[in-house]
């Protein structure tokens, strides 16, 4: 499928100085926070004015640039159900060996950090991005509604991060593969409601992805006993199976990148040539949108 258009932005920008004050005052500090009612208050005047913003000047597509998450990956996991948020994991004993993000979570002084478990088999039952597409839409006419993108995070999030077998406890899954089946369910379910509420555009944002660039990650897959090579086998698969099913002019692409932190500071670097066959050849996304 052709991208839809000529140029593309990943979505992001930095936050309004008010919204952040909002967020600060009330304490919202987690990836998985909720949002206060005040905040949420705020975030919505943020996010009408930056969308009145971009169609004044003509930019698209036109995003949320990502007001109302806490981080890019917030938002989706945590409302399927059978997924709970577990907090405060040891980052040098819940996570895999090697993992880029936990040098730079060290080096700040960050010893913990939250994320998502399958605690029972996952089923999307109530859609986590619909409300947040029918609100953004309210602020567009129908015909702007196809120039609008909205981001979701990868169905590999969890698994690639947290420690071997530690993404679903054992009363709910037994195998990688049953867990990245269900969560794939739950994708493919995602993407049917949303487009047929009218949206055409989605981008999925794997940065962690481009780990499989590095000897760093590539080594602590060995130290934990995994072949990197099956892994990324494995991950592709995943990624193919939320593809499953897509309706034809539901146009999905998916966003690679470096980690780009405050002050453009790079998680990782390396170059793409290690991975380049097997992503570009193997994976079904409808684009790419690459550092």
């Amino acid at each position: 499928m052709a991208p839809p258009f000529r140029t593309e932005h990943v979505g992001s920008l930095m936050r309004p100085a008010n919204l952040l004050a909002a967020r600060s005052a009330a304490g919202v500090t987690s990836s998985y926070s909720r949002l206060t009612e005040d905040v949420q208050a705020v975030t919505e005047k943020a996010i009408a004015e930056v969308v009145a913003r971009q169609i004044e000047l003509g930019i698209r597509p036109i995003t949320s640039r990502e007001y109302e998450r806490n981080i890019f990956y917030s938002g989706f996991f945590e409302n399927l159900q059978g997924m709970e948020v577990v907090e405060a994991i040891p980052v040098d004993q819940g996570y895999r060996t090697g993992f880029p993000t936990l040098k730079m979570l060290k080096s700040l002084g960050i010893p913990t950090r939250d994320s998502v478990v399958a605690v029972d088999r996952i089923k999307n039952t109530d859609s986590p991005c619909l409300s947040e597409w029918k609100s953004l839409r309210s602020r567009l006419s129908q015909e702007q509604w196809k120039d609008f993108k909205l981001t979701m995070p990868p169905i590999t999030h969890s698994h690639m991060q947290m420690a071997i077998g530690t993404a679903y406890r054992p009363n709910a899954y037994s195998s990688d593969q049953e867990y990245f089946k269900d969560l794939a369910e739950a994708y493919a379910a995602e993407f049917l409601v949303l487009y047929n509420e009218g949206l055409r555009s989605i981008q999925i944002d794997d940065p962690c992805l481009l780990f499989f660039v590095t000897d760093e990650f590539r080594s602590g897959c060995v130290a934990d006993g995994v072949d990197p090579d099956e892994l990324l086998d494995q991950y592709i698969w995943a990624h193919n199976q939320c593809l499953l099913g897509k309706p034809a002019d539901l146009h999905v692409g998916l966003h690679l990148c470096c980690g780009n932190m405050t002050c453009s500071t790079h998680i990782m670097s390396g170059s793409y040539e290690r991975i380049a066959k097997k992503k570009f050849t193997e994976l079904a996304y409808d684009t790419y949108y690459l550092q």
